[in-house]
């Protein structure tokens, strides 16, 4: 991600599409880092099995109750809890997450969780630009 400070003292960060055609973000969690695939249409913020490994959750001692519904179908996920969130110069603490049952979920979504705590977000062309 390009990082920038604003003339009004807001951070922007802007991402460039992949080669898969998505937008994806490279962030840290917690002491991790986690290649997110930016997905406007997830609620929330979903970390694969192995993503949350990375971070410091166990999935196996995760309880997997609650119920999601996805393109690829209906899933199971368990509720968590993540320290520290950083994009760029972006940074949210203290986040409930989602973690997707081991097997389900290849790449992890940050969604509008993440999202709507920024003062806005705009794609031109192949360009998304987050404000903070």
């Amino acid at each position: 991600p390009i990082s920038r400070q604003g003339d009004d003292g807001r951070t922007s960060v802007t991402l460039v599409r992949s080669n898969s055609g998505h937008f994806e973000a490279v962030a840290g969690v917690n002491e991790a880092t986690v290649r997110f695939l930016v997905d406007t249409g997830a609620t929330v913020i979903v970390l694969s099995a192995d993503d949350a490994r990375a971070v410091g959750i166990e999935p196996s001692t995760l309880n997997y109750t609650v119920l999601t519904r996805t393109a690829n179908g209906t899933g199971r996920s368990a509720r968590a809890r993540i320290d520290r969130l950083y994009l760029g110069g972006i940074e949210r603490r203290n986040l409930s997450v989602l973690v997707a049952e081991p097997g389900r979920l290849s790449q992890s979504l940050l969604g509008q969780q993440f999202l709507e705590t920024l003062s806005s977000y705009e794609r031109r062309g192949d360009r998304l630009t987050l404000r903070d």
